[in-house]
């Protein structure tokens, strides 16, 4: 049998980690103006504007944490190789991530061509090594001030998915919007560090926020407007909305969306202990 490392960077360079450097990369089709990324998720972030491979911050992060929860959870069933195996790739990915994701200058994480050049686009992503435990106590405190200002990230409604200084920031979707599962994570990981209150802060907004829309149109919604100005059904999604609400017309930010309805649920039952 290979070495861990060589038996995990042989199988990843079939799937995703084709640069082979342990950090993974979304599958992208950049002639697909309106869903560059739809294998992530984030349809038409920005992110994704480079029309280039790149090592992704989230998707390395969610392996990083994933891979060292395999590891528990072979610890706790006594298999102690295949424990100590995760393990070193949980640890491979998060020093690559430490190495080649993180941004002295700025204090954040960004995705990374494959040219070597990150690309400072600012998004929530930048933040999820927190709820991952990789960054360090100093990057913590970085990170923090940094989200916390209010032209970037910290919009009337926190956290906008991408910088507000960015010329592209709107309401539409991935391009500004405001998504309840990015919050969900960032108040983990906030926690995570021992930023008790900021957590509790944007616990809060986030649950007044969801619960004002909620009473005035009777649904949850898939995303909000970061400045909190105008109604969910009224933001752009991938284009302009239609004047009323017809989703034979245009797909607006769509009600009952489980999983903000989920986040919801996770952040209120913490009222109750649960």
């Amino acid at each position: 049998a290979l070495p861990y490392l060589e038996r995990y960077l042989e199988f990843d360079k079939r799937h995703r980690d084709v640069n082979g450097n342990g950090l993974l990369e979304w599958k992208t089709e950049p002639d697909y103006q309106e869903c560059k990324c739809g294998e992530s998720g984030l349809d038409n972030s920005p992110r994704f504007d480079f029309d280039e491979e790149m090592d992704c911050i989230d998707f390395s992060t969610f392996f990083a944490l994933d891979t060292s929860i395999l590891s528990l959870i072979e610890k706790e069933l006594g298999r102690a190789q295949e424990s100590a195996y995760w393990k070193k790739v949980s640890d491979h990915v998060s020093k690559q991530i430490q190495d080649l994701l993180w941004d002295e200058d700025s204090g954040a994480y960004y995705d990374r061509l494959f040219s070597g050049e990150l690309t400072k686009v600012l998004t929530p992503a930048s933040f999820f090594p927190l709820f991952a435990g990789i960054a360090s106590k100093e990057q913590a405190e970085k990170m923090v001030r940094l989200l916390q200002k209010e032209d970037e990230l910290w919009s009337t409604f926190p956290i906008a998915s991408i910088s507000q200084k960015d010329p592209r920031f709107s309401n539409d979707m991935w391009r500004g919007g405001v998504w309840l599962n990015l919050n969900y994570f960032i108040i983990v990981g906030l926690r995570r560090y021992g930023y008790i209150d900021l957590a509790d802060k944007l616990r809060e907004i986030t649950l007044d926020t969801v619960n004002r829309w909620y009473l005035q149109l009777g649904t949850i919604f898939e995303f909000y407007d970061p400045k909190d100005e105008i109604s969910p059904f009224d933001c752009h999604r991938k284009g302009e909305p239609t004047p009323k609400p017809d989703y034979r017309l245009h797909v607006h930010s769509i009600t009952d969306y489980n999983w903000s309805s989920c986040f919801t649920m996770m952040l209120i039952q913490e009222d109750y202990g649960l």
